[in-house]
């Protein structure tokens, strides 16, 4: 006996995170206190882009380079934000991610496209990225509580180093959005309100 349609979207749905189901659709938010319940993501997507790289990289670049580059700055901000609209929009539409889209963009290499081969490029780069973020996290630490002789001993970052590193990963692997959410937007808040005093 053949399943109907219903039925085989609700066990396509089950299996597939990003399957579209008419029961997962709400209203757009009308009020503004509505609007800010829904920021929650925001935050987390800002502490996630958002960091001490944009700190340091930025200011050194602009230290060296002036506003020979301002340009470039004011470019890749227009481009990013429709590039990431248009990426929302097509997962939302197609039901699939932004990943398996770009596997229809030629020419491609093996059985990925070029723009796959690129993202994991860039995936395996930001490795080093993640550790550098533990061991600047650590070094903080180590600095403000040193636990094993000198602030900066290696005893001391290594032991911040564990620390910090099984707290990123209790934080996630505990599944509660609400507390990622809620730490995400203390960290957002304490970093806009530092670089600005730091800038003044």
């Amino acid at each position: 006996m053949s399943t109907t349609a219903p039925a085989r979207a609700a066990e396509h749905a089950q299996t597939d995170p990003y399957a579209l189901r008419p029961e997962d659709a709400r209203p757009a938010p009308e009020t503004f206190r509505d609007r800010l319940r829904h920021l929650g993501p925001g935050f987390v997507l800002s502490a996630a882009v958002v960091g001490s790289g944009e700190l340091i990289t930025t200011t050194a670049l602009g230290a060296k380079a002036g506003f020979a580059l301002l340009w470039l700055v004011v470019l890749s901000t227009a481009v990013k934000v429709w590039v990431q609209m248009e990426l929302a929009r097509w997962t939302i539409l197609n039901g699939r991610t932004a990943l398996e889209g770009y596997r229809e963009v030629g020419p491609r290499i093996g059985r990925l496209s070029w723009i796959n081969w690129l993202w994991i490029g860039m995936d395996f780069a930001k490795m080093f990225q993640r550790g550098g973020i533990i061991g600047g996290t650590a070094a903080a630490c180590s600095v403000l509580w040193p636990v094993v002789g000198d602030p900066l001993s290696w005893g001391s970052l290594a032991l911040w180093a564990v620390v910090v590193t099984l707290a990123a990963i209790c934080l996630l692997q505990s599944g509660k959005y609400s507390l990622v959410e809620r730490a995400c937007l203390v960290s957002v808040v304490v970093f806009t309100l530092v670089t600005v005093s730091l800038a003044v």
